[in-house]
């Protein structure tokens, strides 16, 4: 199934022995926005997914979880129902290899940016709405930032 995208937004839950099975098919995208929760368990089993995926329905992580998906080296990570991010989850986060797509996110501080920056791949942050013009400068440092267009001129 390998280039292929597997959409399973409707399951409200997932066991571990299915998210490994899961994760063994290697699609290109697993889409599992159903979820409202994850926890360390699942979280290494998903985490072994090499493709893109989507978390969208969490709308909080414990660090745990970060610390897991994190390690991960799967090419994309999809947290667009996360509306905030603290320093801890945006260090663990930022370990991420691959690229990590925080779209829901709509304001950050200047030490949740310093630790995002920090990151290798590629970060989307297009749903920030507020920001002051620290937090900006430090986040345009970032070769790979997708933001707001109302925040790509300005400095």
């Amino acid at each position: 199934m390998q280039g292929t995208r597997l959409s399973l937004s409707g399951l409200p839950s997932l066991d571990p022995d299915v998210a490994q099975k899961l994760v063994d098919f290697k699609v290109e995208n697993l889409s599992l926005n159903g979820l409202a929760s994850i926890d360390k368990k699942l979280a290494q089993e998903l985490a072994k997914s090499k493709g893109g995926l989507s978390l969208n329905g969490l709308t909080s992580i414990d660090i745990e979880v970060a610390h897991e998906l994190g390690q991960s080296e799967m090419v994309r990570l999809w947290l667009d129902g996360l509306e905030s991010i603290d320093k801890e989850l945006a260090q663990e986060l930022a370990e991420l290899k691959g690229s990590l797509i925080l779209n829901g996110v709509t304001s950050i501080d200047k030490e949740v940016a310093q630790e995002l920056v920090k990151k290798k791949g590629g970060l989307y942050l297009k749903g920030l709405v507020s920001i002051d013009g620290d937090t900006l400068k430090i986040l345009k440092s970032h070769p790979y930032i997708a933001l707001p267009e109302k925040y790509r001129d300005r400095k």
